[in-house]
C-alpha cells in the first residue's frame, strides 16, 4: 500500500492509545485541529483502510496491528532515517520514510540477515579495522575536519521502549580509514576492534 501522512497514522492510532509514536512528531504538535478535517479520514478511506469514518477495513486492522507491535518494541534502533522497533519473539516493525512531503509505512522486518544487509548498503563497514588512536572532538568540527562522502556515513543509535537514547555512534570512512565517533562521549576512534560486533550488540534486543 501507499504511505500515509502523520495526520493519517495518528487517527489510526486513536483505535489503541492514543498516546505519541516514537519517531514521529507527537500528536500536540502536529495540532488537534488538523484532525478535525473530515478530509483525513476520506484519504484513510481511499487508501482501504477505513470503511467508514468509525469503522476499519480488513486491511486497516492489520495496520493497526503493525502499529500496535511497534509501539510494544522494547528498544528501538535507528540507522539514518530508518527506524525499526524491537521486541521479544524475534517481532521487528520498521518505521521507513520517505518522498515529499514525507509519508511514512510500518513493515514487518526480518532481523536475521540485518547486519549482511547493512554491509550491502555500507560497504565501508567491512573495511579493516585500524589502529586504537583516540581523541575528543564536536560533531560539527569533524564534519568540517573530514571531507566524508554521504555513503560512507552511518548513524546508528538506540533507544529503550521509552524513547531514551542509550547510544549514539557514527560510523565512517575517510582516507581508506574506519572510523566510529561516539556523539555521547565526544570521542572519535580508528577501532582495533571489528565493528560487526558493536552493529551486531546494537541490534540485539538485550
Amino acid at each position: 500500500m501507499s504511505g500515509m501522512t502523520v495526520e493519517e497514522i495518528y487517527v489510526l492510532n486513536s483505535a489503541l492509545d492514543g498516546e505519541d509514536i516514537f519517531g514521529l512528531s507527537s500528536f500536540s504538535e502536529i495540532g488537534a485541529s488538523k484532525m478535525m478535517f473530515g478530509s483525513v479520514n476520506e484519504q484513510l478511506i481511499r487508501k482501504e483502510l477505513l470503511e467508514t469514518e468509525s469503522s476499519l477495513t480488513m486491511q486497516g486492522v492489520q495496520m493497526v496491528k503493525t502499529l500496535d507491535d511497534y509501539k510494544k518494541s522494547k528498544k528501538y534502533l535507528k540507522l539514518g532515517t530508518l527506524i525499526i522497533g524491537l521486541s521479544e519473539d524475534d517481532v521487528a516493525v520498521a518505521l521507513i520514510s520517505s518522498g515529499d512531503p514525507v509519508e511514512y509505512e510500518f513493515q514487518y522486518v526480518s532481523m536475521e540477515d540485518g547486519y549482511d544487509h547493512i554491509c550491502k548498503v555500507y560497504p565501508f563497514l567491512s573495511m579493516k579495522p585500524g589502529g586504537i588512536s583516540e581523541r575528543e572532538i564536536d560533531y560539527e568540527e569533524l564534519i568540517k575536519e573530514q571531507a566524508v562522502s554521504p555513503e560512507n556515513i552511518l548513524k546508528l543509535s538506540t533507544y529503550s521502549g521509552r524513547g531514551k537514547e542509550e547510544t549514539a555512534e557514527v560510523f565512517f570512512s575517510a582516507d581508506d580509514k574506519l572510523y566510529l565517533y561516539n556523539e555521547m562521549t565526544k570521542l572519535l576512534e580508528e577501532p582495533f576492534f571489528e565493528t560487526m560486533k558493536v552493529i551486531q550488540e546494537r541490534m540485539a534486543l538485550q
